[in-house]
C-alpha cells in the first residue's frame, strides 16, 4: 500500500512538471518579441535601449533552461509577476476574484 501511494505521488509530480514545461513552452511560442510585446503594454517606446533593459528586467538575456528555472521557481512560490493590464500583482488579482487570501 506504501508503495502505491509512493508511486501515485511521483505519477502526480510528473505530471505537474510535464504541465509546467508545457506552459514555460507555450508562452515562449507565442508570436512577436516579448519584450517588446511588453513595453507595448505598459505604453513605453519601443527602441534598443528600452528592449536591451525590458530583455534584461524580463530575464530574457538569459538560456531558455535559466529563464526555466526562475519561472519555475516563482511559480512554486505562487509569484505570478504583476498584471500589465491592471498594474498590480496576479496573485491579488486571483485572491480577490475568489474572495478569499491563499
Amino acid at each position: 500500500m506504501y508503495s502505491s501511494i509512493k508511486s501515485k505521488l511521483f505519477c502526480f509530480f510528473l505530471a505537474l512538471f510535464v504541465i509546467s514545461i508545457l506552459t514555460f513552452a507555450l508562452v515562449k511560442l507565442q508570436p512577436g518579441d516579448p519584450a517588446a510585446n511588453y513595453l507595448r503594454s505598459i505604453h513605453v517606446g519601443v527602441t534598443e535601449e528600452t528592449l536591451a533593459h525590458a530583455r534584461q528586467t524580463l530575464n530574457l538575456d538569459k538560456s531558455l533552461p535559466e529563464q526555466y528555472g526562475i519561472w519555475f521557481s516563482k511559480a512554486v512560490k505562487l509569484d505570478l509577476g504583476n498584471s500589465y493590464a491592471k498594474k498590480r500583482p496576479v496573485l491579488d488579482i486571483i485572491k480577490r476574484s475568489y474572495g478569499t487570501d491563499l
